[in-house]
């Protein structure tokens, strides 16, 4: 759909439409994760932003909540942490033992090895990056809500 040039109704329209179709696809994706079929990376991929930023989206969403893919993991980080063996830590791992975690030196705890991925430091630096752009910048963005033309505004 073109960006209309004049402004007034046509903006307002082409704001709705495009916020209505967006709307929808993140329903049908979020539709998959729900139903396992999606992985946060895959989601991450699908809506073009950083894994960091798809992990707090959901975190944040009032439509769906973040799940475990896996089945009951327990027995097996029990024995990893108690067989002193190397953990690794993928990134949805390690966001959800900072943020959630009562304790935030959950790490300095362990008497385990723990290896992060590159690409999990890779992951964590762009949604650094990302965030110091956006407050040097500022951001504002438009949508339709419930029926009504909202503006968002980020300050630098």
């Amino acid at each position: 759909m073109p960006i209309p040039v004049n402004r007034g109704d046509e903006m307002e329209q082409f704001i709705k439409a495009t916020t209505q179709d967006k709307n929808n696809f993140q329903k049908q994706v979020y539709g998959l994760y729900s139903q396992r079929k999606a992985t946060i990376g895959v989601l991450a991929c699908l809506f073009k932003r950083n894994a960091v930023m798809q992990w707090f989206a959901l975190l944040s969403s009032q439509d769906i909540s973040l799940i475990n893919f896996s089945q009951n993991e327990y027995p097996a980080v029990e024995f990893a942490v108690t067989s002193n063996k190397p953990l690794i830590i993928d990134l949805t791992a390690l966001l959800t033992m900072f943020f959630i975690s009562r304790d935030t030196n959950f790490f300095s705890l362990l008497s385990n090895e723990c290896i992060i991925s590159q690409s999990t430091l890779d992951e964590l630096q762009e949604c650094y990056e990302d965030m110091e752009n956006s407050a040097k910048d500022g951001m504002f963005t438009m949508s339709y809500e419930d029926g009504r033309l909202v503006g968002h505004n980020t300050p630098k």
